[in-house]
């Protein structure tokens, strides 16, 4: 089945989500700004770019 509802959307109406996360940290946990998985590289890339 294909939804045309974004991701959040569907993960707040899902009852195991809703009953383990709010709407806010759902989004909080979706904003790609907290995203740290690449941290490391992103820090690398900017430091590339200046002198050291």
């Amino acid at each position: 089945m294909k939804s045309r509802q974004p991701f959040a959307n569907l993960l707040k109406e899902n009852p195991e989500v809703s009953a383990n996360l709010s709407p806010c940290e759902v989004d909080k946990m979706l904003d790609p700004s907290n995203y740290l998985g690449l941290c490391g590289e992103m820090v690398d890339q900017t430091l590339d770019g200046q002198e050291r």
